[in-house]
């Protein structure tokens, strides 16, 4: 079947009247209009032929150019796995710090430093090596001023959750830390309202309310020593590195309005605010005496400290990307049995009831944080009116094509 094709109209030029024609001036007229409508039905012919030839050629090329259709993407069941193997890394980290700040201790800044420089050279070799984030290394630590600025902030408060961190797990049992860090996702809805104005449902205030009995719970009960420091200092390390994070959390969404760079970028200033800050902050909170002499035990362990805190970066990072941050916080708590168990099985340090209940009410605080996150995503966007814009009435002879020459 044919589908019909327009009609257009067509209008040639009028002989000029200005005196009247004779016979033969009016037959040579006739002829030269009726030649002139015969050459423009063949050249309509002609261009509707082509038309059809290209829409044959094109449909020949479209079946023999046919690629593949792309790979899924990860899906959001991966995507959660992800993230609770990376908080399953993390705990392994901690384990890691323990050994190496027990036995032939080596100090917790220190730890930190050989973590960054793993980091970094990790990351070197994903922007220099790997196809997706190749890049000239000229462009590795960003394209302009502003993106240097906001990522060289990123890894300073960066170095914050993960210096304090260490420190924290070198005075307290490694259960306790991450038990007092769940209250990340609280300190980060606070920084959320007042430094981006964003609200601060009921549900994160009573989620702040109960957080903060979990961790004044964890403070309570201890009057002895945990080697030689004071507990409430440990746990005070630890809450400072639950507000860096929290920072940290706040930080990239603001920074995702303003640069976007690729993770490994993330990364790589990470890296670097480890590696130049660690020193520093190791004479800031007197740590004795850098070691430069270390065993074969220390080196292995603290390659494996810098390796599992990599690749935990790395699958935290993927899987966040594709999660919703109340799914990913749900996720993330995975860790915490995973800290009890290795502080049980591996390690002299007892598992107290007070730790285990203050970390459960910190857990259930979560709970608030996870439902105003899902109301703040199901919550209704205004509606953008859109004018659309409007055209003049155009005349019905408009859009005839004109063929010939006139003059008025």
């Amino acid at each position: 079947v044919v589908a019909a094709m327009p009609v257009k109209k067509v209008r040639f030029a009028s002989p000029p009247v200005l005196s009247p024609m004779s016979h033969d001036e009016l037959d040579d007229y006739e002829a030269a209009e009726a030649a002139a409508r015969a050459a423009y039905d063949d050249d309509e012919t002609a261009a509707m032929t082509a038309r059809d030839d290209d829409d044959d050629d094109d449909d020949d090329d479209d079946d023999d150019d046919a690629e593949p259709a792309p790979k899924a993407e990860l899906g959001s069941v991966a995507a959660l796995c992800l993230i609770a193997l990376s908080a399953f890394g993390f705990s392994a980290q901690a384990l890691i710090v323990k050994f190496l700040t027990r036995s032939d201790p080596v100090p917790p800044m220190e730890i930190v430093f050989f973590r960054g420089c793993f980091q970094f050279a990790g990351c070197c070799c994903l922007l220099g090596l790997y196809p997706p984030m190749c890049r000239a290394p000229s462009r590795w630590f960003g394209d302009s001023c502003v993106e240097m600025k906001w990522l060289g902030l990123r890894g300073l408060v960066g170095f914050g959750g993960i210096a304090f961190s260490c420190q924290g797990v070198s005075l307290l049992g490694i259960a306790e830390v991450p038990g007092v860090q769940t209250s990340t996702p609280v300190l980060a809805a606070i920084y959320a309202r007042v430094l981006l104005g964003e609200p601060w449902l009921r549900l994160e205030q009573c989620a702040a309310v109960v957080a903060s009995i979990g961790v004044a719970l964890q403070f309570g009960g201890h009057q002895h020593h945990v080697d030689g420091s004071d507990h409430a200092a440990g746990l005070a390390f630890a809450l400072a590195g639950a507000a860096s994070a929290g920072g940290v959390y706040v930080l990239v969404r603001y920074l995702g309005t303003v640069v976007k760079v690729d993770w490994p970028i993330l990364m790589l200033y990470q890296a670097c605010g480890q590696m130049l800050l660690a020193f520093p902050a190791h004479v800031a909170l007197r740590g004795g005496a850098i070691r430069t002499a270390f065993s074969q035990r220390s080196v292995l362990l603290l390659l494996a400290c810098g390796a599992m805190g990599f690749l935990s970066q790395i699958l935290m990072t993927r899987g966040m990307q594709r999660v919703k941050s109340a799914s990913a916080s749900i996720a993330r708590l995975s860790g915490l049995p995973w800290s009890f168990l290795f502080q049980a099985v591996f390690t002299s340090d007892p598992v107290r009831g007070r730790t285990v209940a203050g970390a459960l009410i910190v857990v259930a605080s979560m709970g608030f944080v996870v439902h105003a996150a899902r109301l703040k995503s199901t919550a209704p966007r205004a509606k953008v009116l859109v004018e659309l814009p409007t055209y003049a009435k155009v005349r019905a002879d408009d859009d005839d094509e004109y063929c010939g020459d006139s003059e008025d």
